[in-house]
This record gives structure tokens, sequence and C-alpha cells, in this order.
């Protein structure tokens, strides 16, 4: 196989979306409409072995902790969920799904969040609530603020 072949890794017949590979290289998390709605599904990254479907309540934006035990994915509602994944032998292992808490985050198709290395921490790039109103800050005269605080 050349370098320069495309080859399809996941072929369900729906819009099969924002594949991640595990840091092992070994497994591919994807977003998928098979089901009839989003869902987050696993598959081994190499063979046509079949996928896992590891969302219950609709999924978006799998994310692969750094060790590659843990998955990360958005659910519909936009609680941030965890599935601990066990890929060691020839069939993935995995528990249900456990909500870690909610965020604002958008649901767009996009990655709005990433774990850092050890799953401990989040970076999500959320949305204000909009039932809450915000100040609006306007700054005048701020160079000139800037050139007398650099003195």
């Amino acid at each position: 196989m050349s370098l320069r072949t495309a080859v399809r890794l996941v072929d369900t017949g729906t819009l099969d979306t924002q594949g991640q590979l595990s840091p092992d290289g070994e497994w591919l998390a994807y977003r998928s409409l098979q089901s009839g709605r989003d869902e987050v599904y696993v598959k081994r990254f190499s063979g046509d072995e079949p996928s896992w479907k590891v969302s219950t309540n609709g999924g978006n934006s799998p994310r692969w902790r750094g060790d590659g035990k843990e998955l990360y994915y958005l659910q519909n509602n936009r609680s941030l969920m965890a599935v601990s994944i066990d890929g060691s032998g020839d069939e993935l292992h995995t528990r249900s799904p456990e909500r870690l808490f909610d965020t604002h985050a958008r649901i767009c198709g996009c990655f709005n969040f990433v774990p850092s290395a050890d799953g401990q921490r989040f970076l999500i790039n959320a949305f204000p609530n909009t039932s809450e109103s915000q100040p609006l800050v306007v700054v005048l005269n701020w160079a000139a603020d800037l050139e007398r605080t650099a003195r």
C-alpha cells in the first residue's frame, strides 16, 4: 500500500466523523449516526473487526486520556462523560459511561474540549449561560494608559 492511498477506516453508510486515534495507535474512537443519533464508537484501528458502541445516551467529540485507558465524550445534553477502556486483549472491554460534570460546551461537530494527559483537568471552550446577562466593558484611551504604565 502506498502512503498516498486513502483507506476508508469506517464505513457504516451514515455520517461517521470526529475520529480520534488512541495513544497506543491500536484503537479508533469516532462519532457515528448508525444508530439513528450521534453515538460514540470504538474499533480496532487496523482490520475489519466490528465496532463497539461506548456511549449509551448519545455522544459526541470523543477524546482519549493520555494512557488510553479512558475515553471522554460530550453527551448530547452537554454532560462530560468518561468510559473506562481495556483494549489489551482481542476484544474491547468497557464499563458503563460515568457522568463527570455538566458543561456549557456547544455541540457543533467540532472538538470543544481537551483532557489533560492524566484526565484530571479539562480545557473546555464553553459558551456563557445565555440566561444571565453579561456586562459589556469598553476601555477608552487604553493605549495612553499602557504608555503611562510602561514608564
